[in-house]
């Protein structure tokens, strides 16, 4: 039950999750190998295009986990529709391989994380600057048709961390139509390839994915506890390569407040999730925190697909914290909030 009420709680916190990077919009062929082929467009392969790009997809996922022998492999089909306009759905169709516990449970958890899925599992750049800074690009010069569209095809490797990609991004749209993540042996993690792409989707009974409560956007560049009328634990250690990127408060379904903190590498996203009394309400000064004041009584680590998660109380006051890191890295970033 615990772990039942953990990832409804997480999908309340992060299903309405945005990049809020600011920096989508840079050109992915930056650091491109020189080809003949067109530049790509503005804002290619990030989160931001899949959103004002209208069409509709049937998606083929695949995951496999390669910590256990044999590996685990996991396949199902989804169906994508956006409308141009920043609404989208994202809804599980079909089970290629058994998954568990069943069908009805396994969609329906996909459907609560709706919003996380479809903005933070796939391959994205989300901020141009942190992507230059922490990967190449290799243009591998050759084109791929995926879904009846031309692609063409990259490699992304990391500058030091092992692990890798390989995308397709669609010539005319700059929509990321097939990409697999690799580790650091070179075995595929995650792939995901369109095999139906419809340029003009049939918007009739389209219901988009909806936010519980809108995040209120904070300047994530100024005094936090400021800005929340109270004092409040941050982490000061974060993995090689991220950075802060947003900060938004928000109210989940039980009525709960919460400072969302969003950490990028360029590529991949890490939250931070710490539940704070209501922001809306007068304070005086902010007293900081002391050390030593705020105890962790417990944490739980959890696999939430391929990110690790990871759950606890500081003082008596949760917090979540989400990331395709390894679990020693999470907790290091968790213990850095202490004061």
């Amino acid at each position: 039950m615990r772990r039942s009420l953990f990832f409804v709680g997480l999908a309340l916190a992060l299903g309405a999750c945005g990049s809020g990077t600011g920096s989508d919009s840079g050109v992915l062929s930056s650091q491109a190998r020189t080809s003949t082929r067109p530049t790509l467009p503005e804002g290619a392969a990030s989160t931001e295009q899949m959103l004002t790009v209208a069409h509709a997809g049937v998606r083929r996922v695949e995951v496999t986990d390669h910590s256990v022998d044999p590996p685990r492999f996991l396949a199902f089909r989804e169906l994508v529709v956006t409308d141009g306009n920043g609404h989208y759905s994202l809804t599980p169709t079909e089970a290629i391989t058994p998954v568990a516990p069943d069908w009805t449970q396994f969609s329906l958890l996909q459907r609560i994380r709706e919003g996380y899925l479809f903005r933070h599992r796939d391959f994205a750049i989300r901020d141009l600057g942190l992507f230059q800074e922490n990967y190449v690009l290799i243009d591998l010069d050759s084109s791929v048709q995926i879904a009846g569209r031309d692609c063409a095809r990259y490699r992304v490797e990391h500058r030091t961390q092992p692990g890798s990609y390989e995308v397709a991004i669609d010539l005319g749209t700059g929509l990321v139509l097939r990409y697999e993540a690799f580790d650091g042996r070179d075995r595929t993690l995650v792939a995901m390839e369109y095999e139906i792409y419809d340029d003009t989707p049939n918007l009739d009974g389209f219901v988009p994915h909806e936010e519980i409560s809108p995040p209120r956007e904070l300047d994530w560049t100024w005094d936090l506890p400021v800005q929340i009328n109270q004092a409040v634990s941050t982490p000061r250690v974060l993995p090689e390569g991220y950075a802060l990127r947003r900060a938004v408060t928000l109210r989940d379904g039980t009525n709960k407040h919460w400072l969302r903190l969003t950490y990028t590498d360029g590529v991949e996203s890490l939250f931070f999730l710490t539940e704070i009394s209501n922001p809306f309400l007068q304070a005086g000064p902010v007293t900081p925190l002391a050390p030593g004041s705020v105890v962790v009584s417990a944490v739980t680590v959890f696999e939430m697909g391929t990110a690790m998660a990871a759950q606890g109380t500081f003082g008596g006051r949760q917090f979540i914290a989400v990331g395709k890191v390894p679990e020693a890295e999470l907790l290091d970033m968790i213990e850095s909030a202490l004061p």
